[in-house]
C-alpha cells in the first residue's frame, strides 16, 4: 500500500502541475492572439498609429510617475 499511495501522490502532483502550466500557457496564447487580432483588424493605418501614440504616451507617463515615486522614497 505505501507504494500505491506514493504512486497516487506523484501522479496527482504531476497532473496538478501539468494543468497549471497548461492553463497559464493557453491563457497567454489566448491574450496574445486577441491583442494581435484586434490590432490587425484596424482598416486605417492612421487609426492604428493614433492608438499606438496614445499607448506610448500613457506608458511614458506611467513610467515617469513610478520613477518619481521611487526616487522620492
Amino acid at each position: 500500500k505505501p507504494f500505491q499511495f506514493s504512486f497516487w501522490l506523484v501522479e496527482s502532483a504531476y497532473k496538478g502541475v501539468w494543468k497549471t502550466i497548461s492553463f497559464f500557457t493557453q491563457s497567454a496564447i489566448f491574450l496574445y492572439n486577441s491583442m494581435w487580432m484586434s490590432m490587425s483588424s484596424f482598416t486605417d493605418d492612421s487609426f492604428k498609429a493614433a492608438v499606438m501614440e496614445r499607448v506610448n504616451l500613457n506608458t511614458r507617463k506611467f513610467l515617469w510617475i513610478i520613477q518619481d515615486y521611487y526616487k522620492n522614497r
